[in-house]
């Protein structure tokens, strides 16, 4: 349902979308009958449900799911995988806060640091903070000549709300 919208699904039906509204209520319907909040896709990085609301922007969605009692704190991982058979995978370990930041969307940052017991700290199989992805993003649109005031603004933030500027990545 989250992604159903997105430019590649949209392509493969032949060009056809479908209202937020139908969304979201199909996301009650199959919650409702057992649908797990917190099931990570099989996609290229496995990510959880609420990280997908924030890359396609739907906040209705990513707050429905907070309503249904997801974990807002749940990685990217593949979880087809045993964690002893993985030697090293980049790129898991992506909670829902750090994919906010990576994607400038102060939205989600301000309401994910809103709840209990967010993981402000949490890294990544990189060694990645979400304060680490805001420093990473604000340096890269820098250099490009991009705008990068959004990331500067979340990086603030989020040390006001606890984050260690210490942690080291890998």
């Amino acid at each position: 349902c989250i992604t159903y919208n997105h430019k590649e699904e949209i392509k493969q039906r032949g060009k056809s979308s479908i209202s937020k509204e139908k969304i979201h209520k199909k996301m009650r319907f199959l919650l409702d009958h057992g649908a797990d909040p917190n099931k990570n896709d099989n996609g290229r990085y496995c990510l959880p449900p609420l990280a997908h609301c924030i890359q396609v922007n739907d906040f209705k969605a990513f707050c429905i799911l907070l309503e249904y009692k997801c974990d807002y704190n749940k990685a990217s991982r593949d979880e087809r995988i045993s964690s002893y058979m993985k030697i090293g995978k980049l790129n898991e370990g992506n909670t829902p806060l750090m994919v906010a930041c990576w994607h400038g969307q102060k939205k989600y940052v301000e309401k994910l640091c809103e709840l209990p017991e967010i993981s402000l700290n949490q890294q990544d199989s990189n060694g990645y903070t979400a304060l680490i992805k805001c420093v990473v993003q604000r340096y890269k649109r820098k250099i490009e000549g991009k705008k990068y005031k959004t990331y500067e603004d979340l990086y603030y933030y989020l040390l006001k709300k606890g984050a260690d500027p210490l942690i080291r990545d890998r």
